[in-house]
This record gives structure tokens, sequence and C-alpha cells, in this order.
């Protein structure tokens, strides 16, 4: 092979060397530029992760507080449910009781009812009894001995009055006593006015008063303080 040819050869050999030179720093740029936007992409991928995770960080507070207030709440409707369940019971215990004592406050005025209807006949009877046995006083018919009653000797002694009245063991307290001989099983009539209330026998005596007990068959009404007393 001649100079020439073998000068050509080199500078052709040169020429492709070149080219693939520039061939390679063209790919290097390429590459170069494909690596700084893998780089790029890359920052922004890690920067959208750090935000992605700052978020499911955030998520799972906001989720975490969420759950605590979901409990809370459930806690207080449990409550509120348990209060609701407890006032229930009491209306319906208290509607239960009020119901037991509607009827028992029925039964209560029924049996009054009756007890005053049975009171008010015993009451016209007991009227219609003494004021048979007062007209037979007055005609001088010896009560005390038809009705088998011990009698005694009752001497004259002046009349007084209804000191204090004891209903609800039928006594009462007269203003006279053993100064004005009375004697245990002497009987005054009680009277206020001209109206006849009932009739007493004494019981125990004191210096200057005595206790009686209200004879129930021979009583009118209720005997009152300062109502008369008169000795037969």
């Amino acid at each position: 092979m001649t100079w020439t040819k073998k000068l050509v050869s080199l500078q052709d050999q040169n020429i492709a060397e070149k080219t693939e030179v520039t061939h390679l720093k063209l790919d290097k740029n390429r590459i170069q530029d494909d690596l700084a936007q893998l780089q790029v992409q890359y920052a922004s991928a890690t920067n959208e992760k750090e935000i992605l995770a700052a978020k499911n960080n955030e998520m799972e507070r906001e989720y975490k507080r969420l759950t605590d207030n979901i409990l809370k709440l459930e806690d207080v409707v449990h409550k509120q449910q348990q209060v609701v369940l407890v006032e229930r019971n009491n209306a319906l215990n208290a509607r239960n009781e009020r119901s037991d004592m509607e009827t028992e406050l029925n039964t209560v005025k029924n049996t009054l009812a009756a007890l005053q209807r049975d009171k008010r006949a015993m009451e016209e009877d007991l009227a219609l009894q003494t004021s048979r046995i007062n007209r037979l006083l007055e005609k001088g018919v010896p009560i005390a001995d038809i009705l088998g009653e011990e009698t005694i000797t009752q001497g004259q002694v002046p009349n007084a009055q209804v000191l204090a009245v004891r209903p609800d063991v039928n006594l009462v307290m007269l203003s006279i006593g053993s100064a004005q001989n009375v004697k245990p099983g002497y009987r005054f009539t009680i009277s206020r006015g001209d109206q006849y209330v009932a009739q007493v026998q004494v019981e125990k005596v004191y210096p200057d008063m005595c206790s009686a007990r209200i004879d129930p068959k021979m009583s009118k009404m209720a005997v009152e303080v300062n109502d008369d007393a008169k000795s037969h």
C-alpha cells in the first residue's frame, strides 16, 4: 500500500473516530440530560413521597382524634341511654304507684262513705233513743232500774261546769269535788243552754274537781268545755 492510500485511510479512520466521538458526546449529553431529568423526577417523587407521608401522618392523627371522639360520643350516648332507661323505669314505677294509690284512695273513699253512712244511721238511731230516754226521764220513769244499772243514793250537790274534755277516752273534768260532797258514782246531766248534751258518771274525786265518764248511751252530742253539769 502506498503512503497516499495509508494517509487517506488514516484520515478516514480519524474522521470516523471523530464522528464516533461526536456521537459518543451526543449520547453522553443525552444521557446526562436524561440523568438530570431523572434526578429531577426522583427529587420530585421524593418530595411528593414526603408530602404524602406527612399527609398520611396527619390523616392518621385525624383518624385517631375522630376515633377518640367517636368513642367518647358512644360513651355519652350509652350513659344517656342508661339515664333514659332509668327515667323510664322511674316513670313507670311512679305511674304504677300512682295507680295503686288511686285504687287504695278509692277503696278508702268507699270505706269512708260506708262508715259515714253507718255513722249517720247510728247517730240518727242514737238521737232517737236519747229523745225517747229523755222523755221517759221527764216523766219520772226509772231508766237506770230498767237498764239494770247499779244506782247509788245521790245527795244534793251544786251545779258545775265542764273544765276539760277527753273525747278519745270519753272523759270530762268537772269543776266540783269532795269539798262539795261529790262521790264516785254520782251522775250529772250535761247541757248547753236549754239543749241536752249528755250524761256523765263520776269516777275519781279530787278536792275541788272530779273526773267523769261520758255515758255513750245517753249522749246526744259532743261535750264541750264550759258546758253546764247539773246534778240529778
